[in-house]
């Protein structure tokens, strides 16, 4: 019987603890937590102890390490969808904007349609002259009333295609 105590002790050695899994070291602290107390000599009983000790603190320290693993993986899940939302964003809202304009462009827009005739160029390029239909007056100093003003009525004007030089 203190062969299956002493060869959980040898198994569970400082230099071997480290390549057990977490399933492995509850079982070494069962069966050694299982030890009767009574009938073993002072020195095995310490072993146990300290043994015990040893394999909860490895414990700990595994769950420790496996909880803070499943951590930085969730992180890692939230981390690549976030930048995979960005570069979407990125990539679409350039074509949702252009999409919008011609929306907005096609169907809300009250400048005529392609259908409307275009007015000539020739058009653009008169300017409007007043005129006036008669002249003015001239001033009397004698007289207290201003001259009624005279009503301008706009011409176009067309400029010559060429400047003739003299």
């Amino acid at each position: 019987m203190h062969e299956a105590f002493q060869k959980a002790i040898d198994e569970t050695k400082d230099d071997k603890r480290e390549g057990l899994s977490l399933e492995q070291l509850r079982e070494y602290r069962k069966e050694l937590r299982a030890a009767p107390q009574h009938g073993l000599n002072e020195l095995l009983r310490a072993q146990i102890r300290d043994r015990i000790a040893s394999l909860d603190r490895e414990i700990d320290l595994k769950r420790t390490e496996e909880k803070a693993e499943h951590r930085h993986q969730e992180t890692l899940g939230i981390g690549k969808k976030t930048l995979i939302c960005v570069i979407a964003g990125i990539v679409l809202a350039p074509l949702l904007t252009e999409l919008g304009s011609v929306i907005r462009d096609t169907f809300f827009s009250k400048v005529p349609h392609a259908s409307v005739p275009q007015s000539t160029p020739n058009s653009l390029r008169q300017n409007l002259k007043p005129t006036s239909v008669s002249p003015e007056p001239e001033a009397n100093s004698s007289s207290a009333t201003p001259p009624p003003e005279q009503a301008v009525t706009p011409q176009p004007l067309a400029l010559p295609l060429a400047i003739q030089s003299p």
